[in-house]
C-alpha cells in the first residue's frame, strides 16, 4: 500500500526511537552466514530471499543482505564488543581473521577484523576484563556512518530530526579505513541521542564514498507524520509504504546516502 503524503492527517509528535536494523552488503549471502556463525557463534534469527538476520549477545543483530554492489566504507559501518577482549582477539587469530593493528587507550582496547567479504569491522573492549575467565558476550554496540563535515551533518539531521549529539575525537588505527590498514590520524565523531536507545553515530573522515546500500534503517515513532513533515521540508523521499505491519520509506540525506524509516504497527 502507498500513501498520498497529501492526505496525511496532523497526528502526535513523531521522533526517532532506535536503529531498527544495520544492513551490511555482501557478496555471497551463505558464506557471509557460515562466516559469521563459525567466528563469533552468532544465531541466525530469520533467512529470507536474499536477506538474513544474525543475532549477537544483549538483543543486538545485523541483517547481512546478498548484494551486486558492496558499500565500499570509508569508516567501518559497526562495532561489536566483547567483554574479553584479549580472549576475543585469540580467538580470532586461531580462526585465522584478519585484524588491523590495535589502538589501546586510557584502558580502552579497539582492533578491527575483516569479514569473508574483506568488510572491515570494529571490535571494542576494556583492555584488561574484570576477571580472566570472563564471557565474550560479543554484541553489537555502535553504528557508524562516515560524514564529509561534520558541522554540516549535525546541523542537517538536528534541523531535520531535532536530534542533539555527543563530540569525541579520537586517534589510531582503528575505525577509518584508508588505502593502508593502518593510520595515525585524528577522527571527530558525534553521536545522535535516540528517544530509547543509541542511535548513529557520525565519522569525519578524509574520503567519504557514497554509500550503494542502505546502511540501516531508523524506527520512527510515527512514520505517517514524519514523512510529511519531511516532505514539508523538502527532503527526497521514496513512495511511503504499508506492508506486514510495517510502514517504511526511505528519504536521502545531506551526504546522498539512502536512510530508511520504519514504523513497528502492533
Amino acid at each position: 500500500m502507498v500513501h498520498d503524503v497529501h492526505r496525511l492527517e496532523r497526528g502526535m509528535m513523531v521522533s526517532l526511537l532506535c536503529i531498527h536494523e544495520i544492513y551490511l552488503p555482501v557478496a555471497d549471502l551463505t558464506r557471509s552466514i557460515e562466516w559469521f556463525t563459525r567466528v563469533f557463534g552468532a544465531e541466525i534469527e530469520w533467512r529470507f530471499e536474499e536477506k538474513a538476520k544474525i543475532n549477537f549477545s544483549n538483543h543486538t543483530s545485523i541483517v547481512v543482505v546478498q548484494s551486486n554492489e558492496l558499500n565500499r566504507y570509508t569508516h567501518i559501518p559497526f562495532n561489536l564488543e566483547s567483554h574479553n577482549m584479549p580472549r576475543t582477539v585469540e580467538m580470532l587469530l586461531e580462526k585465522g581473521v584478519r585484524l588491523s593493528k590495535s589502538s589501546i587507550s586510557d584502558g580502552f582496547h579497539c582492533v578491527d577484523f575483516f569479514d569473508s567479504d574483506g568488510n572491515r569491522i570494529g571490535l571494542v573492549g576494556a583492555e584488561k576484563p574484570a576477571h580472566i575467565d570472563l564471557e565474550e558476550n560479543i554484541a553489537v554496540c555502535a553504528t557508524f556512518l562516515a560524514v564529509r563535515n561534520i558541522d554540516r551533518a549535525i546541523e542537517w539531521y538536528s534541523d531535520t530530526f531535532g536530534l542533539t549529539f555527543k563530540r569525541w575525537s579520537f586517534t589510531g588505527g582503528a575505525g577509518y579505513i584508508s588505502n593502508t590498514d593502518e593510520h595515525n590520524l585524528t577522527i571527530k565523531y558525534a553521536a545522535a541521542d535516540y528517544l530509547q536507545r543509541d542511535g548513529m553515530v557520525f565519522a569525519e573522515t578524509p574520503n567519504v564514498n557514497r554509500l550503494a546500500h542502505t546502511p540501516y534503517v531508523l524506527q520512527s515513532s510515527n512514520a505517517f507524520q514524519m514523512y510529511k513533515e519531511l516532505f514539508g521540508k523538502g527532503v527526497s523521499l521514496s513512495p511511503l509504504n504499508e506492508e506486514n505491519g510495517l510502514k517504511s520509506f526511505e528519504f536521502i540525506d545531506i551526504e546522498g546516502n539512502n536512510i530508511g524509516i520504519v514504523e513497528v504497527v502492533g
